[in-house]
């Protein structure tokens, strides 16, 4: 019952926030889509990982602790008034590089996964305010190659 009730307020009150992190409404077995958006139910979806699909104008996309792997898909990239993107606790291993064009984005959580490296288009995040990166295998290089690219008072949160 409280997911068909989460389901009529996404597509009929054009909802803001969907909050799905820990609690198994979304899985990868699973061909649910659930949107988070301003624009209500005629708007165009992206699938940003797999059997994962928000609507275009999604502000803030938390999949924390949903035991996503791999990657999300390059398609994030038309997620473009995302302003925060948080996909920690999961054991992802890799973030496209396209990420680096979400021009909105202001928090990027990215902790406690299995990362092994960074793209240097993150650095391109010329708005963004905390950048959470514990947990990951990173190279310090990749680290600084971004560093070096964001506005110098940009959160970088590591280990």
């Amino acid at each position: 019952m409280k997911i068909i009730i989460a389901i009529i307020a996404v597509l009929l009150l054009g909802v803001t926030w969907l909050f799905v992190s820990y609690n198994g409404i979304l899985s990868s077995e699973n061909e649910n889509r659930y949107q988070e958006s301003a624009g209500g139910a005629n708007e165009e979806m992206i699938e940003v990982y797999d059997g994962i699909a928000v609507a275009k104008s999604t502000r803030y996309l938390i999949l924390s602790g949903r035991g996503l792997t791999g990657s999300l898909k390059a398609e994030v990239a038309q997620l473009t008034e995302l302003e925060t993107l948080d996909m920690s606790n999961n054991s992802l291993t890799g973030i496209p590089a396209e990420v680096g064009q979400l021009s909105k984005l202001k928090v990027l959580n990215l902790s406690n996964n299995m990362f092994t490296g960074l793209p240097a288009e993150l650095g391109n995040l010329q708005n963004l305010q905390t950048l959470n990166l514990t947990g990951n295998n990173y190279t310090e290089a990749d680290l600084e190659t971004i560093r070096t690219q964001l506005p110098a008072d940009v959160n970088i949160i590591t280990d």
